[in-house]
């Protein structure tokens, strides 16, 4: 009988420090806990429950203000009338060259190490149509290959 009770709160402190939920959450009374160890237990998945609907909370409002921030400074416009709906008319490749590009990588051992490596480049002319004024643009866009 004692053993159980002691097998129980070792159970329970692993899973606390583990922050692993197994079984056994699911038999707590975290209303009315009996033992000062399911009382922190209890605790502590209230507070982990609190911190991870923050981070999820803080997560959302990172990734909307990003895609706001791209749709509003960064994404390819009309010049005449600022739509983002066009069409490619063509792509053309102006010219092609190969260049060093330094690269960090990390190891099997988890150390960084850092290497040039070769290239190719390539410059394309893109030819636009707006769908919105029908206004023709063109771009021309490094792309690597």
């Amino acid at each position: 009988m004692i053993y159980k009770g002691l097998l129980r709160n070792v159970v329970i402190m692993l899973t606390l420090f583990l922050n692993v939920n197994i079984g056994l959450a699911s038999e707590l009374d975290c209303n009315h806990p009996t033992t000062p160890t399911e009382e922190l237990f209890c605790d502590n998945n209230r507070k982990s429950d609190e911190e991870k609907n923050e981070q999820i909370f803080f997560a959302i409002v990172a990734f909307t203000a990003i895609g706001w921030v791209w749709n509003k400074f960064f994404r390819r416009r009309c010049p005449e009338c600022k739509s983002t709906k066009y069409s490619i008319i063509s792509k053309k490749e102006l010219d092609r060259y190969r260049q060093a590009k330094e690269v960090t990588e990390r190891t099997s051992n988890g150390k960084t190490k850092t290497r040039h490596i070769q290239v190719t480049y390539v410059i394309n002319k893109y030819d636009f149509i707006c769908d919105n004024c029908g206004k023709p643009w063109s771009e021309e866009v490094r792309e690597e290959k």
